[in-house]
């Protein structure tokens, strides 16, 4: 899961058609990587390249900025990708109706988060293991709960 936060409005495709996606919000994506995870993330923290996910659509955005991401080692693959969805969704909205869960028909994969730990909560409630979990410097701007993201996440660890 990537958590960010937009300083500027940004308009991306869902299956319902463009949705405006609001500045000052926290945004929490769900999606797997398969074997892939060290590859996904980079692709999600570096410079933009070609729009392959709906996802891309907001990373390669100059106005979002990564607060943190969580991830879980091991079980994955769509039925993995959607209990986690869904459990990050009984405390969250969906932010654009069926943005990046094209292939699901299961949950969301796009919500507005209250603070930028829901993710980790969620990762932790899955029960497939410890997550683990990256913090960026925009979480102390960005979350209003960035104290406990650090205590949940401990010591940055590399997927």
């Amino acid at each position: 899961m990537l958590v960010g936060g937009l300083m500027s409005p940004v308009y991306v495709p869902s299956r319902g058609g463009v949705v405006k996606l609001e500045a000052g919000r926290l945004y929490a994506y769900v999606g797997s990587a398969g074997r892939g995870l060290r590859a996904r993330l980079s692709r999600h923290l570096e410079a933009p390249g070609r729009l392959r996910w709906h996802i891309d659509n907001l990373t390669f955005s100059r106005f979002f900025v990564v607060v943190s991401i969580t991830w879980v080692v091991g079980p994955w693959g769509h039925p993995w990708e959607d209990k986690l969805a869904l459990l990050l969704g009984r405390n969250a909205e969906p932010a654009a109706p069926g943005f990046g869960a094209s292939d699901s028909l299961e949950g969301e994969r796009l919500y507005f988060v209250e603070a930028c730990s829901d993710a980790v909560k969620a990762a932790r409630a899955l029960g497939a293991g410890e997550p683990g979990c990256l913090v960026f410097a925009g979480a102390a701007l960005l979350c209003p709960d960035w104290p406990e993201l650090l205590d949940l996440c401990g010591s940055p660890r590399a997927p």
